[in-house]
């Protein structure tokens, strides 16, 4: 039979999304996989949404009562069985018809974590405007070579702030990590999640312990973003008729586990935070944060908001510097400053990917979902994935031949 998958998404009253997240996975050809939906109580349709799908390889499971996002996390890891695990939203999706390229690399690889290119998708906010719900996919991000992540480089790379070249961390969001890695890195009777952002925790905590990790340049996955998304919910937390983002704080204080730090307004002192609780968990693989890199980071943050905003998020961080004895750093941070100019070589390499890249609207029979999405990459990206692994098709003739794919796509949805 092989290596069992376990395609796991945690949803929480967004059967809108979920019933077309869904569609993505099920339409993918392997029987070996499972398909884990973990209800976090939801009190709309979601259950009849799940019922609908009809797929004997779907299993869902409910919380029986709301739980924060980190324990839905916890609960739908335990209902899972497969050897390897791959999580997403519920407004993501998979591309089903790129999945036996993953599933090549896991069986001959045999990584503790897999990674991979993500392009995003934007729902729409009005369905029926077609000019919205675009889906760009890069060449450089296409038919790539399967390369193994260096630890040491990452690891430094976190240390200093640098989540530029984050696309290459190991990932079991929009990535996958085998069970067996999982438990070796936690912990046998430790909870796999113990911080407030999962996700990012646990590849945080990964680099910090360090595995056979790789990266492949070639999308599995899409990474929805719709105005329910969780994502930005931390973000959010000032906005006190951001429905979505007070519903996030209300269930952060339900958990009994939480991080070494408070809740912050600071993307960059949030994921800080993320990295000190895993530090201060697993004090023998050691990592220790450039304060003064991450601080400008958070300084930079705190720019590009309003002043109450701002001067909260310097309030936090003054109280992690006292917290963690970094006065010094602190100091030092503020000095420096934060620059927002981007880099000459930044701007020309963001110029350089829109020229090379492929970007088209997701419409499909009047449809514009993460399904219709999925859909047309197959569409362009065919299974030339697989074919420029195995040899028979050069990357260079399967990114010409997918541009001619994408007219054809973009010929007919325009008719």
């Amino acid at each position: 039979m092989g290596t069992r998958i376990s395609v796991i998404i945690p949803t929480r009253e967004r059967a809108r999304y979920l019933s077309e997240s869904l569609k993505t996975a099920t339409k993918i050809d392997d029987a070996n996989i499972e398909i884990v939906i973990s209800d976090n109580a939801s009190v709309d349709n979601t259950k009849e949404i799940v019922e609908n799908a009809k797929d004997n390889r779907i299993r869902y499971f409910n919380t029986g009562m709301r739980v924060s996002m980190r324990e839905n996390f916890e609960f739908a890891l335990e209902h899972s069985t497969g050897d390897y695990i791959i999580f997403f939203g519920d407004d993501d999706g998979l591309i089903p018809g790129q999945f036996a390229m993953l599933r090549d690399l896991i069986e001959q690889k045999k990584p503790n974590a897999v990674s991979w290119y993500l392009p995003t998708f934007g729902w729409p906010t009005d369905p029926k405007n077609s000019k919205e719900g675009g889906v760009r996919l890069l060449r450089k991000g296409c038919y790539g070579a399967p390369f193994k992540v260096d630890n040491q480089k990452i690891k430094q790379q976190l240390s200093d702030g640098d989540l530029g070249d984050g696309a290459v961390y190991p990932r079991l969001y929009h990535g996958c990590m085998s069970r067996a890695y999982l438990t070796r890195i936690t912990g046998e009777r430790n909870p796999v999640f113990r911080a407030r952002s999962p996700d990012i925790y646990i590849s945080f905590r990964a680099i910090q312990h360090g595995g056979n990790f790789w990266y492949v340049p070639h999308p599995f996955s899409i990474n929805g973003f719709s105005i329910a998304s969780t994502g930005g919910s931390m973000a959010r937390l000032s906005n006190e008729k951001d429905k979505n983002a007070t519903s996030f704080l209300d269930e952060i204080k339900l958990d009994t586990i939480e991080d070494v730090i408070p809740v912050t307004q600071s993307m960059a002192l949030a994921f800080l935070g993320t990295l000190e609780t895993a530090r201060v968990l697993y004090t023998e693989d050691k990592l220790e944060p450039n304060y003064i890199a991450w601080y400008c980071l958070v300084l930079r943050d705190a720019s590009k908001k309003d002043p109450k905003t701002a001067k909260s998020i310097m309030d936090s961080l003054l109280k992690h510097a006292n917290q963690f004895g970094q006065q010094d750093a602190y100091s030092k941070a503020i000095k420096l400053g934060a620059s927002n100019t981007k880099t000459l070589k930044s701007s020309i390499m963001k110029s350089f990917n829109k020229i090379h890249s492929i970007r088209g609207f997701a419409r499909i029979d009047d449809k514009t979902t993460i399904a219709t999405a999925a859909e047309m990459c197959d569409r362009i990206l065919q299974n030339y994935g697989q074919k420029t692994q195995d040899g028979s098709m050069r990357r260079e003739a399967a990114w010409k031949t997918s541009k001619i794919n994408f007219q054809k796509y973009k010929e007919k949805a325009e008719r």
